[in-house]
């Protein structure tokens, strides 16, 4: 499943300017309220899925600057 970086960004709520602490506090601000141990919605493991995936993404980016 590929998906444009703009996509990834669009998930953690981050905008393209924001830099690695910014990135970092939103990634762990939706984990912390889509974990599964802690959301017990039905989309709950999905949603946080997306989350990690969007978050190792943009992280790979920041790496190969």
């Amino acid at each position: 499943n590929y998906k444009k970086l703009s996509e990834y960004y669009a998930e953690l709520g981050v905008a393209f300017s924001d830099d690695v602490t910014t990135i970092k506090k939103a990634y762990r601000l939706l984990a912390r309220r889509y974990h599964p141990d802690a959301n017990p919605s039905a989309g709950a493991t999905e949603k946080m899925q997306r989350i990690n995936e969007a978050y190792r993404k943009i992280q790979a980016e920041f790496d190969t600057e």
